[in-house]
């Protein structure tokens, strides 16, 4: 079998920039607002934010992730100021339309310019704090719970909007690059779609002839291990190391993980880009997550049940 082979990439592969304080203050209907820092948010939000515009493509996503942070001070006109960064910060969007997001404290959205609803923001097309998530089924009905960390970005953790007394909007994040949140799913590079759940994992060889697994998830009727896929698309990722071995694995053509795409079961076709998490191992079953990039630039995800199959004997690898 051909595999694509890349190693463990679970860093921070950029760096936020950030500056001390919040994001910028945010001018509310009576039309106040005061220049200067402003206050920290109620929430644990203490530093500036990081937006990066999407490329288009997990790969440019991988290979470009830029980060940039911005301060910006309401004035009394309602336009906004700004520096070293790509949003604006006055109120925009319909009154309300932030009641949903438990993030976003603040009466109104704001007026986040160009980078509202972008991929890589944290604020949707109305201008308020999206909402944030661990995995997909966090989100609601045809959202995508994107990780920007996983295709070389970055956006914090814990992103928030509060008011002062006075109706001043404040925003601000953690100066870090964990977090997710939930997308439309046409809004992920080519546009993302649910995969395959099922399937089995067993013991292998990897090419540096080290301890490997494969894990095969597709359409899987069978208890058992070695059974047969249904000629539906199924995904085979090897990862070097033994099986049952914890981890996150990303990337898309490196040494120790790889992805082949099967769209009717039988035929290969190459991929751009995959993230696999391996989360749980518990009565002859390993669980996790996935997401795949296709050639097309769609992008399937997953969370797979599958049962591990232990070679006896294990295979002779070295």
């Amino acid at each position: 079998m051909n595999f694509r082979l890349h190693m463990t990439l679970v860093l921070s592969l950029v760096t936020l920039g950030c500056d001390s304080g919040s994001v910028g203050e945010f001018e509310s209907d009576d039309g106040s607002g005061t220049s200067g820092a402003g206050s920290t948010s109620d929430t644990s939000a203490t530093t500036a934010s990081s937006q990066s515009s999407t490329s288009g493509s997990a790969t440019d996503s991988a290979t470009s992730g830029s980060s940039a942070s911005a301060t910006a001070t309401a004035t009394s006109d309602g336009t906004s100021t700004e520096t070293g960064g790509e949003s604006s910060s006055t109120t925009g969007g319909p009154v309300g339309a932030c009641e949903a997001s438990e993030n976003h404290l603040c009466a109104e959205p704001v007026d986040c310019g160009d980078a509202c609803g972008e991929l890589d923001s944290m604020f949707d097309d109305n201008g308020c704090v999206r909402q944030a998530c661990m995995w997909h089924d966090e989100c609601g009905s045809g959202e995508f719970c994107y990780r920007p960390l996983d295709y070389g970005g970055c956006q914090s953790s814990d992103v928030g909007c509060t008011e002062d007394t006075d109706g001043n909007c404040f925003c601000g994040s953690l100066p870090d690059c964990g977090g997710a949140y939930c997308v439309p799913e046409e809004l992920v590079f080519g546009g993302a779609s649910e995969g395959p759940t099922t399937g089995w994992a067993s013991d292998e060889c990897a090419p540096n002839d080290g301890p490997a697994f494969v894990l095969r998830v597709g359409t899987y009727a069978s208890d058992a291990c070695g059974g047969q896929f249904a000629e539906e698309p199924l995904i085979e990722f090897l990862v070097a190391q033994p099986l049952g071995t914890m981890g996150t694995w990303v990337g898309d053509d490196l040494e120790l993980f790889g992805a082949t795409y099967y769209p009717d079961g039988v035929n290969p076709e190459p991929l751009q880009y995959a993230v696999l998490y391996l989360n749980g191992s518990m009565g002859g079953f390993l669980t996790g997550q996935y997401e795949v990039t296709l050639a097309d630039d769609t992008v399937l995800y997953g969370e797979y049940e599958a049962i591990s199959c232990t070679a006896d004997p294990p295979p002779m690898c070295g």
